[in-house]
């Protein structure tokens, strides 16, 4: 009796050890915080500080939006003339919308106006939970009907990194309307689930089993949607607008063979690009001219 006691009494504790560390994993995951992964800004010594420091002096304005759950949404606007090409700038996980200066620069060196916002749960915006791209593709398609409601000539692009790429793709398999023409992802992930088991046993030496199951469940419980509902595949499969897929084959973060189950399951014109030895969202900083010359040419092809 004594021993199967204490075998129960270790076994609750195990068990809620595991429950403790899987609400810490969850945190670190999901729940918003100040701080971010990376710096917001890029560091005197990188190649694209001048790209960084041009863009930031150019006139902006703030825009504002509430989201179908009431969060209260921030965005940068930066207009280019009167242009009639918008693009659209989606972020990634725990950085905000100054780290995508360097983009936005590259952009509206090609005569766009920019649009980029903070994700909920990042930077100036609302929301207690990181969205991972399933909550984000409905915020994004407010973002897209306020261009379209400020003038509808526009003509719209959407790229994204890392979870911002995820979230892009995403929203290219909704119903959009026609000013949207084309899609940029960067170093996407298929799934938050797909990403979570990467990062379980790359970082943490930890098994998919139970963590991800209980760390699945309890987001659905906390955040309202499960980490396997955050899924681009079964939305890019219905999209059919051209798209640019970027992925770095050093990428140790997201892993390579992610981009290759995306392109599979989208159903337009892609374009694939595997710079050799970039590292995560890290082709621009290492591809410079290569990487605006093959955005280039897949614009001037397609908006």
């Amino acid at each position: 009796m004594k021993k199967r006691t204490t075998t129960l009494l270790a076994a609750s504790l195990a068990l809620g050890g595991a429950i403790l560390g899987t609400n810490q994993l969850f945190r670190m995951a999901t729940v918003a915080s100040e701080k971010t992964v990376v710096p917001d800004d890029v560091y005197p010594d990188n190649v694209l500080f001048a790209n960084q420091e041009r863009f930031n002096r150019l006139p902006r304005e703030t825009w504002t939006l509430t989201t179908f759950d009431g969060l209260t949404l921030k965005a940068w606007y930066v207009a280019n003339q009167h242009s009639e090409k918008t693009v659209i700038l989606s972020h990634g996980w725990r950085i905000t919308k100054a780290r995508m200066a360097t983009f936005g620069d590259l952009f509206y060196n090609l005569g766009f106006n920019v649009l980029i916002p903070d994700n909920r749960a990042h930077g100036e915006s609302g929301g207690k939970f990181i969205g991972f791209g399933y909550l984000d593709r409905f915020d994004y398609l407010q973002w897209i009907d306020m261009v379209c409601q400020k003038d509808q000539r526009q003509k719209i692009v959407l790229m994204g990194m890392s979870m911002g790429g995820t979230t892009v793709l995403s929203v290219s398999g909704e119903k959009l309307p026609n000013n949207v023409k084309a899609v940029i992802s960067d170093s996407a992930y298929t799934s938050a689930y797909d990403e979570l088991k990467y990062q379980a046993g790359h970082m943490f030496h930890l098994p998919a089993f139970p963590v991800l199951n209980v760390l699945n469940w309890m987001s659905g419980w906390r955040a309202g949607f499960q980490y396997s509902q955050a899924d681009a595949r079964p939305l890019i499969a219905k999209s059919q607008l051209p798209t640019l897929f970027i992925h770095g084959l050093a990428d140790d973060f997201v892993p390579t063979k992610m981009v290759y189950e995306l392109i599979g399951q989208h159903q337009g014109e892609h374009v694939v690009w595997l710079p050799k030895g970039a590292g995560h969202v890290a082709a621009f900083e290492e591809y410079p001219k290569e990487y605006i010359e093959r955005v280039a040419t897949f614009l001037n092809q397609h908006v």
